[in-house]
């Protein structure tokens, strides 16, 4: 049969207990906690009801006060746990002089374009330590002061604006349709090809591609190519393909298409 310890209103099975908390610790928890619930639920403390406290936790008044204030905030019992001795986690215990030097590496040595090392920017702070008579501190020490930094910050000083704004710029999310031709979009491309005169040979220039497209299928509903930069005449001329029947266009250049689309792009038109 398992131990039960009251936690708040829950009961709380002996090797269920909340993590990092050892037995003896949420047992002395539950001890306090049946003397600190009725001084929380009285308005006020009176005097003798801290002193009775005081006798009864053999604690001080004002760690007895503190676990009342603590129990009001958060009345659970895990807000009664006893602290564990040490330094308090994420605390610096370096010298004031040897932080100021790590921190001076870090903004002088480290982040800089050139990305040297954490062991190059170690060997300047020992360098720098030694030369003040303080003590060197370790890899380890060094490591969990840069972690501490903006990793944004950190890439951006070292490997440039764009890298970070590359790595942690919000990516938005692109257009989101229902149906075919609910939002048709229109490029413009400079084609990887190189036109030559037929007959001289000389380079006439790459043409300029302009494709009409549907965002729902990603189907190309109408183009122009040219040698003429985009312009509002080339728009127009590829919208005017993209709603016209193609029929007679695909005949005239030879072109047999299965899929081909017998009349114009209008919205909703359910194709075969």
């Amino acid at each position: 049969m398992s131990e039960k310890v009251n936690c708040g209103s829950r009961a709380v099975a002996a090797g269920q207990l909340p993590l990092g908390v050892s037995e003896a610790a949420w047992a002395e928890a539950v001890r306090r906690e049946t003397v600190i619930r009725p001084l929380c639920g009285a308005g006020r403390l009176g005097q003798a009801a801290v002193a009775a406290a005081v006798r009864g936790l053999g604690l001080s008044a004002a760690r007895v006060y503190a676990l009342v204030r603590a129990f009001r905030q958060r009345p659970v019992t895990a807000a009664l746990v006893p602290a564990t001795p040490g330094p308090r986690k994420g605390g610096r215990r370096l010298d004031p002089g040897i932080e100021a030097r790590v921190d001076r590496a870090i903004e002088d040595v480290y982040l800089k374009p050139e990305r040297p090392t954490l062991k190059r920017v170690l060997i300047e702070i020992r360098r720098d330590c030694s030369a003040a008579g303080l003590k060197s501190p370790s890899m380890k020490a060094l490591t969990a002061r840069v972690t501490a930094r903006s990793l944004r910050e950190r890439v951006k000083a070292r490997e440039g604006a764009k890298a970070a704004g590359d790595r942690f710029r919000q990516v938005k999310s692109g257009l989101r349709t229902e149906r075919p031709l609910q939002v048709v979009q229109i490029d413009h491309t400079k084609v990887d090809i190189m036109l030559v005169d037929d007959v001289t040979r000389a380079c006439i220039g790459r043409p300029w591609l302009t494709l009409v497209l549907d965002v729902h299928t990603r189907t190309v509903l109408g183009l122009y190519l040219s040698l003429d930069a985009p312009s509002a005449t080339s728009t127009a001329l590829a919208v005017a393909q993209a709603v016209l029947p193609k029929t007679e266009w695909l005949a005239d250049r030879a072109i047999g298409l299965a899929c081909a689309r017998p009349a114009g792009n209008h919205p909703c038109r359910q194709w075969p």
